[in-house]
């Protein structure tokens, strides 16, 4: 048997797309000291929060270390994967 797993298949998924960082988030990411899986987990536990937004862009609020984070993404094509995929825009650390 031949598997071949694709370029994404270590990549943790939310709502069963692949989420990828931007740049930005990803900055904010290492001086949080947040890791992709604990992302995650994080969306998967959080709950929705903050204002309105528009269709496929997903505020979630959770604890995490002590602190209340708040993680915007938005499902987007990523070049990165070539398909659809949850995008960090940002983490908001709240004080």
């Amino acid at each position: 048997m031949n598997i071949t797993p694709n370029h994404h298949s270590f990549t943790p998924k939310w709502k069963d797309l692949p989420i990828i960082a931007s740049d930005h988030a990803a900055d904010k990411m290492v001086k949080l000291g947040i890791r992709i899986y604990d992302i995650a987990t994080l969306l998967e536990y959080g709950q929705p929060c903050g204002s309105r937004r528009k269709k496929g862009t997903y505020v979630i609020c959770e604890r995490w270390q002590g602190k209340e984070v708040k993680i915007i993404v938005a499902e987007r094509y990523s070049g990165w994967v070539n398909d659809l995929a949850i995008i960090i825009i940002t983490i908001i650390e709240k004080r």
